[in-house]
């Protein structure tokens, strides 16, 4: 529907220029280079509920309804001084999903720690759309002094 002689003609002119760049072994560089998604998430220990026996829990809920309080976040700049800061030992944690299209799956859920490797991929990625991501502004992020009081809020009631 909607396609006309001159559409379908260039697709197979297209077509066929792919069936011959791989028919003469130039398949590798049509394709994308590939970039790593980052490997096992990290949860800042305020929003993990059992840390005892085989699994752990984290508590997402939690960390993404707060994360919808104004009060309690900041954004944080994908940039080289930001990776700096992370490799030296800053913390930051998402307090929202973060999920580039294309693969459509969240990278970044709510409570997990940034690491550098979250950042280098971020910074890699072609794509324009990244659902929970602020182009001018960076990612949601926790205000330190907010993670302090959960935590001391925690230690007190012993949760």
């Amino acid at each position: 529907i909607g396609a006309t002689q001159a559409t379908i003609d260039y697709l197979m002119q297209v077509l066929l220029e792919i069936a011959a760049a791989f028919q003469n072994g130039v398949s590798r560089a049509l394709r994308p280079p590939s970039i790593p998604l980052p490997g096992k998430r990290i949860f800042h220990p305020v929003f993990m509920l059992f840390t005892d026996g085989e699994y752990a829990a984290s508590d997402l809920r939690s960390a993404y309804f707060d994360g919808c309080d104004k009060a309690k976040v900041t954004y944080l700049a994908l940039s080289t001084e930001t990776v700096k800061q992370v490799e030296a030992g800053q913390v930051w944690v998402s307090a929202c999903f973060i999920t580039p299209y294309p693969p459509g799956f969240p990278v970044i859920v709510p409570g997990q720690i940034i690491t550098a490797e979250i950042l280098g991929f971020f910074r890699h990625i072609k794509t324009k759309e990244i659902h929970g991501f602020n182009f001018e502004l960076g990612f949601k992020v926790f205000r330190d002094n907010y993670l302090e009081q959960r935590s001391l809020k925690q230690s007190e009631t012993g949760l």
